[in-house]
């Protein structure tokens, strides 16, 4: 997703392989812009695909009271501890509740944002397929398959999706 790459554009705003290094663009930029990490910037999300679909759902799928999973994520992949470690290690970044909370509202945004545009696109080439059939496939069953870890392992990008349709 660098300057030189506008190819596929529509697909790279929603394919899971790239919805991560999505999220991790505007968490750094958070972070650059504001207090995301309490004043600091972690380095590792500058380096392309540190954050991982899979994390990001993990993330958005966190539940607990002090967003654990969220926190231990952030740790993992960029290195953002807790506050509440006796140890911190120099130049480490800090993840607060506040901070992971920012975090997960812009996971669950970016996830969204990707299935309400993939249901909009599906609409759209069934709506494409009946204009050039002249209505020949009107009323008629159609069936579309998806595929995908995201699709397939995080139940709220179906709702999403469908959302988008």
């Amino acid at each position: 997703m660098d300057a030189a790459s506008w190819d596929q554009i529509f697909e790279k705003t929603i394919a899971g392989m790239y919805l991560g290094e999505i999220a991790q663009r505007a968490l750094l930029n958070m972070a650059e812009e504001g207090d995301l990490f309490c004043g600091s910037v972690p380095q590792k999300p500058s380096m392309p695909f540190v954050i991982g679909t899979p994390d990001l759902c993990a993330m958005c799928q966190d539940n607990t009271d002090d967003l654990q999973t969220v926190g231990s994520t952030l740790y993992d992949v960029i290195g953002a501890s807790s506050p509440c470690l006796k140890f911190q290690p120099p130049n480490q970044v800090e993840s607060n509740l506040n901070s992971r909370k920012i975090v997960l509202e812009v996971c669950d945004t970016i996830v969204k944002r990707s299935g309400r545009l993939a249901g909009a696109g599906i609409v759209r080439i069934l709506q494409k397929l009946v204009e050039d059939s002249k209505g020949a496939i009107f009323g008629k069953r159609t069936v579309v398959a998806m595929e995908g870890g995201l699709y397939e392992s995080y139940p709220q990008y179906r709702k999403y999706l469908k959302r988008g349709c």
